[in-house]
């Protein structure tokens, strides 16, 4: 997960930072404007590069832990909780590479973005479904974990 956060923050820092210098300095930082354009393409696929190893180490962490502790978690019926966990962080980077399969890479920037915002809102209501079905309040580990809690505060009392 580290990997993911480090990968989203570099970016963001770095989309910052040009754009502060581009808005605040102005005209003052052509030169800069000039470099940060021509290798506009070059960094745009760094970062869906590191975007998308964080995303899949991310997901096989998901996994290594639904694999390893399949038999301790069972009771929590764990596999939809984990397939809403590996989809939403698919949705995040990996989607980023539909955009670059035809017919959709001939949109302009502003059609796919709009275009990713779209399926992004679908996506993530599917994914509220999953949510509502994998989290059921009625299972059986919520009464224990509630009566755990009354006895842990009866205890302070």
């Amino acid at each position: 997960i580290y990997l993911f956060i480090f990968s989203c923050l570099l970016e963001a820092v770095y989309y910052l930072f040009t754009t502060s210098v581009e808005a605040y300095v102005g005209a003052a930082a052509l030169h800069f404007t000039i470099k940060v354009q021509s290798i506009k393409e070059q960094v745009h696929f760094f970062f869906l590069g590191c975007g998308t190893i964080a995303s899949s180490a991310a997901i096989g962490n998901v996994v290594t832990v639904e694999l390893t502790f399949h038999e301790f978690l069972e009771e929590f019926r764990p596999s939809a909780k984990f397939w809403s966990t590996k989809i939403l962080v698919s949705i995040a980077f990996l989607q980023s590479l539909l955009l670059l399969i035809p017919p959709l890479d001939t949109m302009s920037v502003t059609e796919g973005n709009l275009f990713y915002a779209s399926l992004l809102c679908i996506e993530c209501f599917g994914v509220s479904l999953l949510h509502w079905i994998a989290w059921n309040p009625a299972e059986g580990w919520y009464t224990a974990l509630d009566e755990y809690m009354r006895m842990k505060g009866n205890e302070g009392a």
